[in-house]
C-alpha cells in the first residue's frame, strides 16, 4: 500500500507530507484548495508528462516522492523483487523530480532510474479512477486479471497454465511428428546409402595421413636408396669408409698422446665422433632395409588415398571427419527408425499424438 506521499515546490503546494493509513483515506476540500494537485502529483510518480509550469512560482524545481509497503505475499512482491528494487523492509521509496529548465529526473530505491522504469515499477501498485481519469479499468489486458483475483482463482489458474502450456507443447511436438514423417521414408534411405559408401571403404581413424606419408616415400623410393646407399658406403661400408680412416686417426693421435699429455682429450673427441657416424651408418642400413621400389604398393596407397579423398568432398575433409559424420548419421537412422515406436493413434483414427 502506498503509506506516505511528500510533494515539495508544486503549484500552490510548498512542501507537505501526507501519511496514508491502511483503510479509506478521503481528501475533502473547497474547490482550489489543491485536490487536483495531489492527484497530479501522484500522476506525475506513475510516469505522466511534466511541465516546468507546474513547479512552485519562485522555484527552480519541485518534487514528488512515495512510499510503498510491499505485501510479503501480493503480486507485487514478486514484480519489484524480480527488479530488485526493495529494501530490507520491503518497501520501495519513488521520485520524481521536475526542473525549470524542463528536465525532469526519477530515482527508485534511492538510484537514479529512467522514466520507463519508473513507468514499470510503480504502475501496478497505483490505480487512478475519475471523472477523466481511467488506468486499469480500461485497460483490456487486465480485466482477466482483475476477475481472476476477485474469485481467488489463483491456485485454479496456476495448474490451468500449466495444463494448457503442457498440451501447446505436445501439439507443437505432434505437429513436428506429421511434419518429420513426410520426408521420413526417404531420409531413411539416404542415410542407409550414404552409410553404405562410407562402410564398402571403412576409413580408419588417421587413415589418409598415414597413406600420405607412405605415398611420399615410394614416390621417391628410387632416389631415397640411392642417396641412403652412397651415405651408408661412405660412412661404414667400403673399404676405407670415414669411420675406417677416423680409427686410424684415434690410433695416430693416442700414440701422440702417450708422449703429450694434452692431446688426450682429442683422442676421446675423434674417438666420439668415430661411434657417432658408425651409428649413423648402421641406422641409414637399418632405413633402406625398409624402402622398397615397390609399383604395385604405390597404385594400392594411390587407389586407397583416392578413395579416402572422395569420401571427404562429401563428409570429412579428413578420416577422423569422415567417423564423426558416420556416427552422427548413424545415431539419426535409429531414431528415424524408432519413429512408429513414438507416435500412437489418435482415437477415432486419422493422425497421432506425441507419447510423453
Amino acid at each position: 500500500m502506498l503509506t506516505s506521499l511528500r510533494i515539495q515546490n508544486l503549484a500552490l503546494i510548498d512542501d507537505v507530507e501526507i501519511p496514508l493509513e491502511p483503510g479509506l483515506t478521503v481528501l475533502t476540500g473547497e474547490t482550489g484548495a489543491g485536490k487536483s494537485i495531489i492527484v497530479g502529483a501522484v500522476g506525475l510518480i506513475l510516469g505522466d508528462r511534466a511541465s516546468p509550469d507546474l513547479i512552485r512560482q519562485g522555484e527552480d524545481e519541485g518534487s514528488v516522492e512515495v512510499l510503498f509497503d510491499i505485501d510479503p505475499t501480493g503480486p507485487a512482491r514478486e514484480h519489484l523483487d524480480a527488479l530488485g528494487l526493495l529494501d530490507s523492509y520491503g518497501q520501495l521509496v519513488a521520485r520524481r523530480v521536475l526542473t525549470r529548465a524542463g528536465k525532469s529526473r526519477a530515482y527508485l530505491g534511492g538510484r537514479l532510474a529512467t522514466l520507463g522504469e519508473l513507468r514499470r515499477a510503480v504502475a501496478p501498485l497505483i490505480d487512478i479512477s475519475s471523472q477523466h481519469a481511467h488506468t486499469t479499468l480500461l485497460d483490456i489486458a487486465a480485466h482477466r486479471v482483475i476477475l481472476d483475483r476477485f474469485g481467488d482463482l489463483g491456485v485454479a489458474l496456476a495448474e490451468y497454465v500449466a495444463a494448457y502450456d503442457a498440451w501447446r507443447g505436445a501439439e507443437a511436438e505432434h505437429r513436428a511428428f506429421l511434419a518429420a514423417a513426410k520426408g521420413r521414408s526417404e531420409r531413411m534411405d539416404l542415410l542407409r546409402f550414404q552409410l553404405s559408401e562410407i562402410d564398402q571403404v571403412s576409413p580408419k581413424p588417421g587413415e589418409d595421413r598415414a597413406l600420405e606419408e607412405e605415398l611420399t616415400v615410394l614416390r621417391h623410393a628410387a632416389e631415397l636408396l640411392s642417396a641412403t646407399s652412397q651415405i651408408e658406403n661412405q660412412l661404414y661400408s667400403k673399404r676405407g669408409a670415414i669411420t675406417d680412416q677416423l680409427a686410424e686417426l684415434v690410433r695416430v693421435m693416442r700414440s701422440a698422446s702417450a708422449k703429450d699429455g694434452s692431446l688426450s682429450p682429442l683422442v676421446a673427441r675423434l674417438e666420439s665422433a668415430r661411434l657417432d657416424l658408425e651409428d649413423v651408418g648402421q641406422e641409414v642400413r637399418q632405413y633402406r632395409s625398409r624402402v622398397t621400389v615397390n609399383p604395385r604398393r604405390l597404385d594400392e596407397a594411390e587407389d586407397r588415398l583416392t578413395a579416402l579423398d572422395k569420401l571427404g568432398r562429401r563428409f570429412g575433409p579428413r578420416a577422423d571427419d569422415i567417423l564423426k559424420r558416420r556416427r552422427e548419421m548413424a545415431t539419426e537412422l535409429t531414431g528415424l527408425e524408432s519413429f512408429d515406436d513414438r507416435m500412437v493413434a489418435r482415437p477415432g483414427g486419422e493422425g497421432g499424438a506425441c507419447r510423453g
